[in-house]
């Protein structure tokens, strides 16, 4: 158990990084993005099954958004590592802001058809994916290496605590003033902008890539800077094999949310009580984000990862066992028990070793790889519930597919990063 000593250590850490004002600024910028984020990804199934009353259609949607976001992330990344991080957060605010107005303007009207719905998620998807790698890439230039696990772990805490009280906030909306939802969003996508604009510390090119930058065509020199990004990744052993652990894990967790979502839409489950799952999962990790730090410092990441796995395909097999809303809830929340800790031990590692100059690329790399497969599942997921009902195949996939990530935690290089972090070198 952690002594006193290194609880008190913890601490004077984190305050130690709300004493940094660019930090600050970052911070709330990007707890409102990720506000905006939930809430889009609350209101899209609810939104798409109201206008069709079909799981395939609400799937679909679901898909899209998330496929044309991670497809997007993968540019977004170089343009993060050429372009002005703190412009990138501000055209996010003002885009997602407009696209958002357009949502409730056409729902307001009463016409908001399917195929105008699609296409407006898919351009805020886009357009998220392409400029919010930023977020991520801009921490790099505020705080230190060193403190990376423990912003990681911060961020843990702050996501669930979000999770808890956002969409119970978010489920009461769509209830008593649907046609209105994305105008929350839009509201919090301005807000993150204004909190971007405060930022001070802008990452840069050396001055050896600026003039080089000048030198050469614009599409030339993000593509030259796109391979770049792409040969440093794939020539990171650890890195690879973390993105294909975290890409098997994605796909699993993603047809285990879709499939509970979906079912408890399609029941016409009251929209308060969807939230409260989402609720009771925000507060489990909640509660697993307040020993994640003692716990990436006390066990090795790989170790970490596999008690994950195996604790969620265990309530993963409880919730096919058992399927009434309360089991569901339940099972579903302390399954994610260990995500933050998981989270916090390999993305705090992963982070601290990316170049800061490589932060946005490798970063894209990572999101888009881990979770483009994930992106289609629902997909799969809603026209397996709507033609088959094959719920059962979907659990049973998933806990194979969680199985395997269990043994590539354990046997793969996962297992070499150590519980203090280490260089990853080009040849790991």
């Amino acid at each position: 158990m952690p002594s006193l000593l290194e609880w008190r250590k913890e601490m004077s850490s984190t305050l130690s990084l709300f004493r940094q004002k660019n930090y600050s600024h970052w911070f709330f910028s990007d707890t409102t993005d990720l506000l905006a984020t939930s809430s889009r990804d609350f209101f899209i199934p609810l939104i798409a099954f109201s206008l069709t009353q079909s799981e395939s259609f609400t799937g679909l949607s679901i898909a899209l958004a998330s496929f044309f976001f991670s497809f997007s992330t993968f540019f977004g990344g170089t343009l993060a590592d050429i372009y002005s991080r703190k412009k990138m957060l501000q055209l996010l605010s003002i885009a997602g802001t407009i696209i958002c107005l357009l949502l409730v303007t056409f729902s307001y009207l009463r016409i908001l058809i399917p195929p105008i719905f699609l296409v407006l998620i898919t351009v805020l998807a886009l357009v998220s994916g392409l400029l919010s790698p930023a977020n991520n890439a801009i921490l790099k230039s505020i705080i230190s290496d060193n403190l990376f696990t423990q912003a990681q772990a911060i961020r843990e805490s702050r996501e669930s605590i979000l999770s808890m009280v956002s969409t119970a906030f978010f489920g009461f909306i769509y209830k008593f003033w649907n046609t209105a939802s994305f105008l929350i969003t839009g509201l919090l996508h301005a807000l993150s902008g204004v909190f971007a604009s405060q930022i001070t510390i802008v990452y840069r090119a050396d001055a050896q890539d600026s003039h080089n930058n000048q030198n050469q065509n614009v599409v030339q020199n993000f593509f030259i800077k796109l391979w770049e990004g792409l040969t440093w990744s794939f020539n990171q052993r650890i890195f690879l094999w973390f993105i294909f652990s975290a890409a098997l894990s994605n796909i699993a967790t993603t047809a285990l949310f879709v499939n509970v979502q979906i079912q408890l839409i399609s029941s016409h489950t009251d929209t308060v009580k969807i939230a409260l799952v989402d609720c009771s999962v925000g507060f489990v990790m909640f509660l697993g984000s307040l020993i994640a730090v003692p716990i990436a410092q006390h066990l090795k990441p790989s170790v970490i990862t596999a008690l994950n796995l195996a604790l969620f395909t265990i309530c993963t097999i409880l919730l096919m066992l058992f399927t009434n809303y309360w089991a569901t809830l339940i099972f579903l929340a302390f399954g994610t028990f260990l995500f933050p800790a998981d989270n916090a031990a390999m993305l705090g590692y992963i982070y601290s070793q990316i170049p800061n100059s490589m932060q946005g690329r490798a970063d894209s790399v990572l999101e888009t790889v881990a979770t483009i497969f994930s992106a289609i599942t629902p997909i799969f997921v809603g026209f397996g519930l709507q033609t088959f009902s094959a719920s059962g195949i979907i659990f049973f996939t998933i806990i194979c597919i969680q199985i395997i990530g269990i043994f590539i935690a354990l046997l793969s290089p996962l297992r070499e990063i150590p519980i203090q972090r280490g260089t990853m070198n080009s040849d790991n």
